[in-house]
C-alpha cells in the first residue's frame, strides 16, 4: 500500500508541474496532440489561444488545491484509501469545471463562429 500511497501522491504534483509547463510552453497552433480541445477553442487560433491561457490557470489552481487536500490529510493522519478518494474525487471535479467554466467564458468573449463579441 506504500508504493500506492506514494504514486497517488505524485497525481497532484505531476498535474501541477504539466500546468507549469503548460504556461510557459503553451501549444502555438491548433493540433492534435495537446491543448484546450473543444470545439469552440478550436475554431480559430484567437479561440485556441484565449481557451489555452484560461485553461492553464483552471489546471494549476485545480493542481495546487489537490496538493493542499493531499499534503492537509496526511498531516491529519486520513485514512489513506480516504485520502485517495478525497483528493481524486476533488481533482477530477475541479477539472471537469475548469472545462465547463473556460467553455463558458469562451462563449462570452466570442460569438458561435468564433469572432470576438
Amino acid at each position: 500500500m506504500e508504493n500506492e500511497m506514494f504514486l497517488h501522491l505524485l497525481i497532484g504534483p505531476l498535474l501541477l508541474l504539466f500546468s507549469i509547463i503548460y504556461y510557459y510552453f503553451p501549444p502555438k497552433n491548433i493540433n492534435a496532440l495537446y491543448g484546450h480541445r473543444t470545439n469552440m477553442s478550436m475554431k480559430n487560433q484567437d479561440t485556441w489561444n484565449e481557451a489555452n491561457k484560461r485553461s492553464t490557470k483552471s489546471m494549476f489552481w485545480s493542481s495546487t488545491y489537490t496538493c493542499i487536500i493531499q499534503i492537509t490529510g496526511i498531516i491529519l493522519g486520513f485514512n489513506n484509501e480516504k485520502l485517495i478518494l478525497y483528493s481524486t474525487i476533488f481533482l477530477v471535479a475541479s477539472l471537469v469545471i475548469g472545462v465547463i467554466k473556460v467553455e463558458n467564458q469562451l462563449k462570452n468573449i466570442f460569438d458561435k463562429d468564433g469572432n470576438r463579441i
